[in-house]
C-alpha cells in the first residue's frame, strides 16, 4: 500500500484519483465542521448548567444564612429563663397540626414574638427547618423557602 502511494505520490494524479481526493477533503472538512458545532453546543450547555448551579448555590447560601439567623434567634430564646411556655401555644401547635396554618395578631407586646419562637423551638425537635423572616423579607426570599421541605415559616410584623 506504502508503495502504491509512492508510486502515485511521483506521477500526475488522474482526474478519477484528484475527485475521489477533492471528496475525501470535503468529507473530512464537514466531519472538523461538524465536530466544532457540537463542541460549540456542549459548551453552551455547560455555560447554562454553571450558572444554574451558581444560581443553586447562592439560594442555598443564602437559606444556610437565614436558618442560622433564626438558630440564633432560637438559642436566644431558650436562655430566656423569664419565658414561661402558655396554653397559647398549645392551642396554636394544634391549630398548627390541623390547618398547616397560623396567624397571630395582637397588640404590641402582647408575646408574639416570644410564642411564635417557642413555637419553632418545639417544630424544630419535630424536625422541621424554622425560619424567620422579619416585614417582608418573605416578599424577597420567598426562593428560600421549598414547600417539599419540613419548614415552619414565621413572619413577624408583615404589615409593619
Amino acid at each position: 500500500m506504502r508503495q502504491k502511494l509512492n508510486d502515485a505520490s511521483h506521477r500526475p494524479m488522474d482526474e478519477t484519483i484528484l475527485k475521489k481526493y477533492q471528496i475525501a477533503l470535503l468529507e473530512q472538512s464537514l466531519h472538523e465542521k461538524h465536530i466544532e458545532e457540537k463542541l460549540d453546543d456542549l459548551q453552551q450547555q455547560l455555560i447554562v448548567q454553571d450558572e444554574k448551579l451558581h444560581c443553586r448555590m447562592d439560594t442555598i447560601d443564602e437559606k444556610v444564612n437565614e436558618v442560622a439567623q433564626t438558630e440564633a434567634r432560637l438559642l436566644e430564646h431558650s436562655r430566656d429563663d423569664t419565658y414561661v411556655i402558655t396554653e397559647d401555644v398549645k392551642m396554636c401547635c394544634k391549630i398548627l397540626e390541623k390547618y398547616k396554618i397560623l396567624v397571630m395578631f395582637a397588640k404590641a407586646g402582647g408575646g408574639k414574638s416570644k410564642t411564635s419562637l417557642q413555637i419553632a423551638m418545639i417544630y424544630q425537635e419535630k424536625m422541621y427547618t424554622p425560619m424567620l423572616f422579619v416585614n417582608d423579607e418573605i416578599t424577597t426570599n420567598r426562593d428560600l423557602i421549598n414547600f417539599d421541605d419540613k419548614n415552619i415559616v414565621i413572619v413577624e410584623d408583615l404589615f409593619a
